[in-house]
């Protein structure tokens, strides 16, 4: 590559970089919680500082010692466990005393990664180098990106930013076979990410380039074959986080309401209509934030009938698009609900995908325009008929007055952009399509009535004040009762308009009654029994009646009082319960009316209430023993005496992959009730019980990654030994 060439990729790189940083820093001044809400503030914080501090759940007490309800994290793939980039993030979240700006910082980081990605992934495409800035702006800065995956969900900002990568491997790999090395490379990355519609997304790519190239005969049975192993090798050194994910799925309670939700079916259909003006999100009945729903696309579709026009009128141009075209159109099918690509629950999460594919076809269409012929100058012709139906079309849906307008000029600056196109080329093109995405990202924030989302848990952003409000547990093993916490309020439409649907009564918000996850955050020496969790513990949900994610019914309450039969005891005495964190109302109703003796009130705060009992001891190992086991406990750690050998409970929630020895010999165990771990102890079997933790199916998953970490190398080594030139 030349000296030209090289400065322009740092150019572009530099370029893309600086544009991203800079508008993720307008939107952190306008609002320093917009990184900082919904399930970022009640799950994820909480979450990856505890991972910072109590390790990834290998060779550790099961995973972590602070919280049962994430004794599961290693088979919940949307934490990442297994991607090396997440010790950054969990780090991050885990420094300095502001969470909001940490969360800020951790999208920033992911943001940047996709935005590279996706300039990568259009210089893969033949895209210039000024045009990729753009593409990888528009892919970063869609509205769904950044107000739902940036702000509320890091899992799904997580996959798309290697999404990015994946999709980048597999164009290169397109161009010239050499690349192929690095599709298991960044696929790794992509599935260790955690998100699924990031995987299924990549996929269809991954399957469209390979049906290209068969039906089209552009690689010979050499080449064919060494990109099918490079997709297999992907499978095989990513298997620590399907294999664990799948016995974990077995093991873990998942949601009773299913994959399916016509609802957001019509929802879609709303969306592709109201996709066409990126002015009418902020006035939706004043409902700011959660528009993004509504608007796959929005950022593009100004763009989108110029790249129309030059896919109508040139064969060329179509010629080049149509297989990307093929996959954006399947991924984009996937977010009108149950399609193609399978069931699944809320299918708008498809969005960034099908965006970020939609946008790739879009440059690459207008880089392939022609820049002289006749069919140059006919879109403006042809606009001044199309545009004012295509006008009273929409603003009949939503007739006011200044989204209606906005649509207006949008429109009147559409044919004025195809004009500076075929007059000025790139060179002022692109620019402006980079000033329209940091203008448009402006316009949302700014002229938003509030940025922020009802809804928003509004939990202290520092961790000290968390720490203050929550110190009283300090010390405690904990169990929560509460009720669902107060989500996003949905959207119904009526009658043409948009109306808000309250939350459930009882549903609260994280300032009134925190779940544990956002007390992980502040480092209270506090362990958690029941929590939020996306994928919590089938035993523990059976045995204390709580419904999904953890929330508490009528029956829990009574459930911690029952007494276990084998054991004599109640479950709150085996679970080594010293604090119950009640919230008031139906809650602490519930809890009153099982009777709970020798459970006072110790502290108070307006939403909740914290019962305590002089008498409850927090074991450090041991809940229980038969009379010929002598146990003896320290504050870290717990020996076994015993001539006759004898039945031991252990105070902690059983867990896939746990192995358990006392004095270095491997104990068998089974699960009362199928949620904690009774060992049945040798007769004279003395000495330390020690607990760890190995991934289930450990030889088959080292057996998989040896074998694709050797077809990596040998694909590496092919890959060197290609001369093929870039096509």
């Amino acid at each position: 590559m030349s000296s030209p060439a090289v400065k322009r990729e740092i150019s572009g790189i530099g370029a893309t970089v600086f544009v991203t940083v800079a508008s993720v820093f307008m939107v952190y001044a306008r609002n320093q919680d917009f990184f900082y809400r919904d399930d970022v503030e009640h799950q994820h914080m909480g979450v990856f500082t505890a991972l910072h501090h109590n390790g990834y759940g290998i060779n550790a007490l099961g995973s972590f010692n602070k919280s049962w309800f994430l004794s599961l994290v290693t088979g919940e793939i949307q934490f990442g466990v297994f991607n090396p980039v997440s010790r950054v993030r969990d780090w991050i979240a885990a420094s300095g005393d502001n969470l909001a700006r940490s969360a800020m910082l951790i999208a920033l980081m992911y943001l940047v990664i996709a935005s590279l990605g996706a300039y990568v992934a259009a210089r893969a495409l033949a895209i210039s180098p000024s045009m990729s800035v753009a593409a990888s702006l528009f892919c970063a800065f869609n509205v769904h990106l950044l107000y739902w995956d940036a702000s509320s969900w890091t899992p799904a900002l997580i996959g798309f930013s290697w999404f990015t990568w994946f999709v980048a491997a597999v164009w290169w790999t397109r161009r010239s076979i050499r690349f192929a090395p690095f599709i298991p490379i960044a696929g790794y990355l992509l599935v260790s990410a955690g998100w699924p519609h990031a995987m299924i997304a990549g996929g269809v790519v991954a399957l469209i380039v390979g049906l290209e190239q068969l039906f089209t005969r552009t690689w010979r049975s050499r080449e064919a074959l060494i990109y099918t192993a490079a997709c297999a090798t992907t499978a095989l050194v990513s298997s620590p986080v399907w294999v664990s994910a799948q016995v974990f799925a077995d093991w873990a309670a998942r949601a009773p309401h299913g994959l399916f939700n016509d609802g957001f079916l019509t929802h879609q259909l709303d969306s592709l209509i109201l996709s066409f003006s990126p002015f009418v999100q902020p006035y939706v009945d004043g409902f700011a934030g959660q528009g993004f729903m509504f608007e796959p696309i929005t950022y593009i579709t100004w763009i989108l009938p110029l790249a129309v026009y030059w896919v109508v009128t040139s064969h060329t141009v179509r010629r080049i698009v149509r297989v990307d075209a093929v996959a954006a159109g399947i991924v984009s099918v996937g977010m009108l609900g149950p399609s193609i690509l399978g069931p699944t629950r809320w299918p708008f999460r498809f969005q960034p995908f099908a965006a970020f594919l939609v946008v790739m076809v879009v440059m690459r269409a207008l880089q392939a325009a022609p820049t002289t012929g006749k069919t140059r100058t006919q879109f403006e012709h042809s606009w001044r008929w199309i545009a004012p139906v295509v006008w009273l079309a929409l603003t009949a849906l939503r007739p006011r007055l200044i989204p209606m307008l906005l649509t207006a000029l949008l429109f009147i600056a559409i044919p004025i952009a195809h004009h500076i196109f075929i007059t000025y080329g790139q060179r002022l093109f692109a620019p402006l399509l980079v000033v329209s995405i940091v203008a448009t990202t402006g316009w949302l924030m700014f002229a938003s009535p509030s940025p922020a989302m009802p809804g928003d848990r509004n939990a202290p952003a520092s961790r000290a004040a968390i720490a203050q409000q929550y110190s009283v547990l300090s010390g405690h093993r904990v169990f929560v009762l509460q009720s669902d916490l107060a989500g996003a309020m949905t959207i119904e439409r009526k009658r043409g308009r948009f109306r808000l649907i309250p939350n459930a009564p009882g549903a609260v918000t994280a300032t009134e009654m925190a779940d544990g996850n956002i007390i992980q955050a502040a480092n209270i020496d506090a362990e958690f029994v029941t929590g939020y969790s996306a994928m919590p513990h089938e035993g523990l949900e059976n045995l204390l009646q709580t419904r999904v994610f953890g929330w508490s019914s009528e029956g829990t309450a009574p459930a911690l009082f029952t007494v276990e039969p084998t054991t004599g005891q109640t479950w709150i005495e085996l679970m080594g319960v010293t604090a119950i964190m009640v919230q008031r109302g139906q809650q602490q109703q519930w809890f009153e009316a099982a009777g709970p003796t020798g459970w006072t009130v110790s502290y108070e705060q307006p939403a909740w209430v914290l019962y305590t009992n002089a008498s409850a001891n927090k074991p450090t190992t041991v809940s229980y023993h038969d009379a010929g086991v002598v146990v003896t406990e320290t504050s870290d750690r717990a020996s076994i005496t015993s001539s006759t050998g004898g039945k031991v409970l252990l105070s902690r929630p059983i867990t896939p992959g746990m192995n358990i020895t006392v004095g270095g010999k491997t104990v068998a165990f089974t699960g009362l009730a199928e949620a904690m771990p009774m060992i049945a102890v040798p007769s004279g079997v003395t000495g330390d019980i020690v607990v760890s933790f190995s991934l289930p199916h450990g030889t088959f998953i080292l057996i998989t990654v040896i074998a694709g970490l050797l077809t990596l190398i040998a694909l590496c080594v092919l890959a060197l030994r290609q001369r093929t030139p870039l096509t």
